[in-house]
This record gives structure tokens, sequence and C-alpha cells, in this order.
């Protein structure tokens, strides 16, 4: 009787634990292995046609992030110029300087009568930063140039003219001047614009231009494209103020007077 009695657990209990001990791998039951099933090429190319979507969508807005940056920094070279202009005029007496539009212009002979210095000559003293001059969105290919002019064709103003601002055409009006045998100086002063020199009736309205009218640079080209229909050109007036936009100053000489 015992016998069968042992002989009947060891048959029931066949590979079931005793004492506690491990479970023997005949009892777990076998679980059916899991297929990783690939991506098939329909899900793959609406992932690529997303990620193309995002793309095309963030980088128009990371292209004009950018063009944000270098407006701000062209405005701020402008800003700093226009502090180095403020200490010129403090130390000549707020004459305007006799320097060129566009040194590229210029004769090779520095003691030639044309010749005039580039404005970086005046100012370099007080801004003593050339990158001040440099616009950065002023660079080759981006900026109209003379394709009929192989010295310049290709260039940006920074690599032609070392400058991405253009100067006052002070130059033209002295010339107009001394064409008429007058030889006065430009000076600047705290609202208006004034000429130094023994003018006949009829330049009188000269005087009567303001400083916040007169551009002292502005950007050599529309670098920055529109605001709306209107031309971004960054201009600094005599006033020493900066604005988006260029006004054209109406300096022009009015014809001698009829003789009696």
């Amino acid at each position: 009787m015992r016998l069968d009695h042992a002989s009947s657990q060891s048959d029931f209990g066949a590979g079931a634990p005793t004492n506690g001990g491990p479970v023997p791998r005949s009892v777990h039951a076998r679980r059916p292995a899991r297929s990783r099933r690939a991506f098939t090429l329909i899900e793959l190319l609406v992932v690529v046609a997303i990620i193309a979507l995002l793309v095309s969508i963030l980088l128009p807005a990371l292209g004009q992030a950018k063009e944000h940056g270098r407006r701000a920094v062209c405005l701020s070279n402008l800003h700093h110029l226009g502090v180095a202009f403020k200490q010129y005029f403090h130390d000549y007496d707020d004459v305007l300087p006799t320097a060129t539009m566009m040194p590229s212009l210029n004769p090779e002979d520095t003691e030639s009568p044309d010749y005039y210095p580039p404005i970086m000559d005046f100012l370099m003293p007080y801004a003593r930063n050339q990158e001040l001059f440099r616009c950065p969105t002023d660079m080759p290919g981006k900026t109209l140039r003379d394709p009929c002019d192989p010295s310049v064709y290709g260039q940006s103003f920074w690599e032609s003219e070392g400058t991405s601002y253009e100067y006052t055409p002070v130059v033209l009006l002295l010339s107009a001047f001394e064409g008429l045998g007058l030889r006065p100086k430009i000076m600047v002063g705290d609202t208006f614009i004034k000429v130094i020199a023994p003018l006949p009736p009829h330049f009188q309205h000269l005087l009567k231009m303001k400083t916040s009218d007169m551009h002292l640079l502005k950007d050599y080209e529309a670098y920055h494209g529109k605001a709306g229909k209107k031309k971004i050109i960054h201009t600094l007036y005599a006033d020493c103020h900066v604005e988006n936009r260029w006004r054209m100053w109406d300096w022009q000489l009015p014809p001698e007077p009829p003789n009696p």
C-alpha cells in the first residue's frame, strides 16, 4: 500500500518541483516566437514625404531668420558709423568730408585733382573696425553689377569698393559750385545743412535743407529686398539716425538768373 502511494505520487508529480526545487523546462508552456515585421515600401515613402514636407516648411523660415539677423547687423554698422561721424564733425568743425561716392572710379594717381579719398580714410580713426563698412548681405552674385565692366562684374561692393555703403554725393555738389567759381564748405548743423560761402540770392534755398533729410551713407543696392512694394535701403542721415528707406535729397543747383 505504501509502495502504491509512492508510485502514484511519482507518476502524478513527474517533472513537478519537489521541495522548492527548480521547475524543469518541460513544465513551461512554449510560447510562439514573435516575428519582426519590416516596414513596407509604402510606409517608407510616406515617412520620406512627411520629412520633405517639414523641410520645405522650415527652410524658408530659417532663411528669413538669417536675413533678419543680417539686417540687424547692417543697421548696427550704420549706427556705429554715425557715432564715428559725430566724432569727426567734432574734430573738423562740422564740415562734411570731401570723399568719393565710389572708390573704384577714382584715378590710380592719388595726386590727380580728380582723386578723392574713400570715406573709410576719414572715419577709420574713429570707427577702428573695417568690418563696420561691410553689410553681411552684400555678397558676390547677390548685388547687381555692370556686366560690361569686368573689373567689378561678379564682385560684391565690399570687394570692389572696400565698403558696402555709398557716401553722399557731396563731391558732385562741390564740383558744381567750383564750376561757378565758388569754393564753399558744407557744414552739418544741429537742424540744417549750412553752406559756408558768399552765395547769390538764387542759391539761398540750399541753406534750408534739414539734416534729417540728407543722407551720409546708404546701401549701394537694395541688398535686403523689399518690405511690401518699397525697397529696403538702410540709410544713415546727417543727424545720425538710421532708416530702412532712402530719401533722395533735392539739392539741385538752380540755373543762373538771366542777364537783364
